[in-house]
């Protein structure tokens, strides 16, 4: 993602073509339903859909059952490369909640697109 991004671009075009994938395999249909997405500034409040994305730390908020999984969003990064970062965070994430605790959902994906 480069700068041209803003908050409204992302969950326009990120959002279903990254984000929604990942919650979809790695979740059940339970705590699906119970998802929440935002994003983010480094204190947690919400930011507008203007806000450009790279030139201040805003982070990805999802929240399953309560508990919220974050990701940094970093300017120059790919839309391929935070896919499989959101994908590996979020199943690190499902790991360590108390609602999938010791559970390794889906495929473990390579970090880096190089080993793909």
């Amino acid at each position: 993602m480069t700068s041209q991004w803003t908050v409204q671009r992302f969950f326009d075009e990120i959002v279903p073509s990254a984000v929604l994938p990942a919650i979809a395999t790695l979740l059940t249909p339970s705590e699906r339903a119970s998802v929440r997405i935002r994003i983010v500034d480094w204190e947690g409040a919400d930011v507008s859909g203007e806000t450009p994305i790279g030139e201040n730390e805003l982070m990805l908020e999802v929240t399953v059952l309560g508990e919220a999984c974050g990701q940094y969003l970093f300017a120059p990064e790919s839309e391929k490369e935070f896919e499989r970062r959101f994908y590996n965070g979020l199943q690190d994430f499902i790991s360590e909640s108390t609602f999938g605790w010791g559970q390794l959902r889906g495929p473990v994906l390579p970090l880096s697109l190089d080993e793909s």
